[in-house]
Formats: C-alpha cells, sequence, structure tokens
C-alpha cells in the first residue's frame, strides 16, 4: 500500500469530498423540481420576478450605501479614498454573503 492510497483511506480524495459537500443541495433541488416542473411558463415568469423583488429589497440598503459612497468618492480626501473604497469592498463582499443565503 503506498503513501498515497493510505492518505486517500483516512482522509478520502478530493473528489468524495467535493461530493459529500454538494450532496445535500442536490437533494433539496430533487425535492423542489416535482413543484417547479409542474408550473407554467408565466407561474415560472412570476416566480422569478417575485424573487428577483424579494432579492433587491433585501439588498437595497447596501446598494444605496454603495452609491452613496461612490458618489461621494470625489469629494474625499485622495489619502482617505483608500479607507472609502474598503468600506465599499465590505459592504460588497456582505452583500454576496446575502445572497448566498437568501438563494
Amino acid at each position: 500500500m503506498g503513501f498515497n492510497s493510505f492518505i486517500s483511506k483516512i482522509f478520502g480524495n478530493k473528489a468524495q469530498r467535493d461530493l459529500n459537500e454538494i450532496n445535500p443541495i442536490v437533494n433539496l433541488i430533487k425535492e423542489a423540481y416535482p413543484g417547479i416542473a409542474r408550473l407554467s411558463n408565466d407561474e415560472l415568469r412570476a416566480k422569478t420576478k417575485e424573487l428577483e423583488k424579494k432579492i433587491e429589497e433585501y439588498i437595497a440598503g447596501d446598494n444605496a450605501r454603495i452609491m452613496e459612497l461612490k458618489a461621494g468618492i470625489e469629494d474625499v480626501e485622495l489619502e482617505k479614498r483608500e479607507s472609502v473604497w474598503n468600506e465599499i469592498d465590505k459592504i460588497e463582499k456582505e452583500v454576496t454573503s446575502k445572497l448566498g443565503k437568501i438563494l
């Protein structure tokens, strides 16, 4: 038995770990699919619009703050602009995290 196969037996291989990570998501999709498959195209479009609206409302405050910071960046002293951009980056990461939760 080689070293690699020994380590693989203890820790598993990358492919198996990846499968174990996504299997719960795949199972959720399989459960939801029959309900989605029954929807007509118009109902599916309506659900999509509903989801888009929900997402927009969920991150509206963060997007407004980002726009506010970007609009005022020219008025900020050159030395302080980096901190403003860092704050924008932080808010954008929070938005990404929120999107991950809601989706």
